[in-house]
């Protein structure tokens, strides 16, 4: 895909070739392992200046928005409820099933949860009706309330190259805009301009 970069803004270099051989000594020198001898060995061939395309997409956007508050709390009620208790030889009543136990003479000795010996008798068993407090939830109040975002702007750099660079990008993105120049002979000598693809 050709573009015309005579209808393009341009982000000018900002550093000559002295600048540039003096920026990489200082970056291969700065590692603790480095030669000793690497900046005065170092042979910088050649330097390219490049200018890679980069297409903005400004894109305006707003929306609408709607939601439904609800409030909701819990609701005491009484029920009556049938529940089966049970009565022993001295007309105690119990919950839970037991048995009342007597001697062999028919005496009565002692209750108890268990049906343990010969002469047992099953305590008696009687339906009765209860009072009983359950909870329900029940919403109290619902409001409806709608808004707008407004209106936002925004701006993506796609840069076109190889370079899969997170950081080129960002630094697209912030580059101030005073600085991009209209296109220029002067802008473009010697350099290599990638097509767009």
């Amino acid at each position: 895909m050709n573009f015309d970069i005579t209808k393009s803004k341009i982000i000018p270099f900002t550093i000559n070739d002295i600048k540039a051989k003096e920026t990489l000594i200082q970056f291969i020198t700065s590692h603790n392992c480095a030669p000793l001898d690497v900046a005065y060995q170092s042979k910088i061939k050649s330097i390219q200046y490049i200018y890679y395309p980069v297409r903005f997409f400004n894109i305006k956007y707003t929306a609408d928005w709607s939601a439904t508050s609800i409030w909701k709390e819990k609701e005491a009620y009484n029920v009556q409820e049938t529940v089966t208790v049970y009565y022993d030889y001295h007309g105690q009543e119990h919950s839970k099933p037991g048995f009342d136990h007597f001697s062999s003479h028919g005496s009565y000795t002692h209750s108890s949860s268990t049906a343990g010996g010969d002469h047992v008798r099953p305590w008696t068993p009687q339906q009765k009706l209860v009072n009983k407090t359950k909870y329900r939830t029940v919403i109290t109040n619902t409001e409806q309330t709608y808004g707008n975002i407004g209106t936002h702007s925004t701006s993506q750099p796609i840069l076109y190259t190889d370079i899969n660079n997170v950081n080129i990008q960002k630094w697209i993105a912030s580059f101030p805009t005073n600085k991009v120049m209209n296109y220029s002979d002067s802008l473009v000598q010697n350099c290599e301009i990638k097509e767009l693809h």
